[in-house]
Formats: C-alpha cells, sequence, structure tokens
C-alpha cells in the first residue's frame, strides 16, 4: 500500500448512504469497512431490521442469555445488510442519571455492565460481524461531552469504569474500541496514552475507533494508538506523514491493526 493508500484506509466517511465506511485497496483484494450504529439495532436509516430491546431493559432482566440473544440478532442483521461492525455495545457506567444515553447502557453496575457487555460481544461476534466496545474511558454524560474533562482517580477507573472493558477484552476477545469524546484527567481522551497502554496491557489486539469529532490532534492521536478517525481527510493525513508529525511507523501500526480483524472476520 502507498502512503496515500493508507492514509485513506484510516479514514472513515459517509459514502453511498454508509454512515461510516474507509477506502479500501482493490488492487490488493482489500475491501472497505463498513461500521454501523447499535447497540439497541442497526441504525443509519437502514430499514428491515429489528428494534432491539433497550440495553437498559436487557439488563433488567439479569440475564446473560438475553443479552447474548440479542448480540446474534444484532450480529446477523449487521451481516445480512452488509456491515463488518456492529457499534456496540455501550459499557460506560449510568453514573449521572440524566444522561441522555442510559438507554443505551447496562445501568451503573460494574459487574452486570460487564457480564452482559461480554455475552453481548460474544452474541455479535458468533455471527462474523466485529462488536465495537464503547466508548472508552470514563465516559459517563452527554452534557457538555465535547469539552468536559473527566477527572478520575486510577483505581476509580480500574475497579469501576474500566472494568467492563478489561472483561470485553480478556473474556470476549472484543474486536474493537471506540475512544470516547472530552477528555480524561486532562487528556483528550482519544490521544491519551493511558487509553492504548491499558487496553494492550489486557492483550487487547484489535483497532481503536474515534467517536466522530472526538479527536483534537490527529498527529497525537495516531502517535498514541488511534487506528480510525472520524472526521479527516486522506490529504491532511499523509501531508502529517511527510512532515514527521505522524510517523510512518504509526501510520502501519493503524493499518495493520484493522486489516488484522478483517482478516480475522
Amino acid at each position: 500500500m502507498s502512503t496515500q493508500e493508507k492514509a485513506a484506509f484510516v479514514v472513515l466517511q459517509a459514502r453511498g448512504g454508509t454512515e461510516n465506511i474507509n477506502v479500501g485497496v482493490p488492487s490488493l483484494c482489500i475491501p472497505s469497512l463498513t461500521l454501523s450504529d447499535g447497540p439497541n439495532g442497526i441504525a443509519n436509516n437502514v430499514t428491515g431490521v429489528t428494534q432491539l430491546p433497550a440495553a437498559i431493559g436487557i439488563a433488567a432482566s439479569f440475564d446473560p442469555a438475553v443479552a447474548r440473544a440479542t448480540g446474534r440478532v444484532l450480529g446477523a442483521e449487521a451481516r445480512t445488510k452488509g456491515f463488518d461492525v456492529a457499534q456496540g455495545p455501550e459499557l460506560n457506567l449510568a453514573r449521572v442519571p440524566q444522561s441522555g444515553r442510559i438507554f443505551e447502557t447496562f445501568g451503573e453496575d460494574p459487574y452486570l455492565t460487564t457480564v452482559l457487555g461480554t455475552a453481548n460481544i460474544r452474541g455479535i461476534q458468533a455471527t462474523g460481524v466485529m462488536a465495537n466496545a464503547k466508548h472508552f474511558s470514563g465516559y459517563t454524560q452527554e452534557t457538555a461531552r465535547f469539552r468536559l474533562n473527566q477527572v478520575v482517580s486510577l483505581r476509580a477507573l480500574a475497579e469501576l469504569y474500566d472494568a467492563p472493558f478489561a472483561a470485553a477484552v480478556k473474556d470476549a476477545h472484543v474486536a474493537s474500541v471506540m475512544c470516547s469524546y472530552g477528555s480524561l484527567n486532562g487528556t483528550n481522551d482519544c490521544s491519551d496514552p493511558y487509553i492504548y497502554s491499558t487496553l494492550q496491557s489486557w492483550g487487547f489486539t484489535g483497532f481503536v475507533r474515534s467517536d466522530l469529532t472526538a479527536v483534537t490532534n490527529a498527529a497525537q492521536a495516531f502517535r498514541a494508538g488511534l487506528s480510525l478517525i472520524k472526521p479527516a481527510s486522506a490529504e491532511m493525513l499523509d501531508r502529517l506523514v511527510r512532515t514527521g508529525a505522524i510517523p510512518v511507523r504509526d501510520l502501519n501500526r493503524a493499518v495493520s491493526s484493522v486489516l488484522t480483524q478483517m482478516f480475522a472476520y
């Protein structure tokens, strides 16, 4: 792959009615990667799919079998509609009762979220579709989400907010993760070395995509460990590589992390 092809490969965009898709390399038989939102059903105006129960309702069942079954439906319908990645489950804890996305979570308890989240991921990935656990890490509210700096101790992260993601990696072998909006302890989440070093310490071998507009500095994010970015342009990333702001090894690592999961799935 040329540098330009690699740069285009790590940029997600909306194209041809697909909300999240990169540019493949037909000459190398590498297709585009397609991603669609869950976690409560295939989204992005796709018709002929199931409106699944809200995750908070699944949590009320306290039944991993229910979480796994809904994951299988989500994965099967994603595959049927031509999507490679189902962007779910959401593993954030419901710390703020007024948060607008609590319906997408498994509630406030880290243990329940861990058990149901891993079951849901197993259900999705059993269909041959990649799951995308979100939003890592410490993402707890929607209000001011773009500029919010969430100050969380390392112990609280380890014991509460990161616990479901650790299980997603170690037990469910999740293929991908989404980094969140805002900052964690003063550093843009998607550019935070803590995020990526923590994932690596768990044995994560997948790829990390940014939430839409979550990255404030593309060069910092890719140097830290990001694999897929939205929004951005291939031209901008190519320029950052040519100027040395993004080392070639980091671009290669980003491309390889995505290709590894594409080959696996």
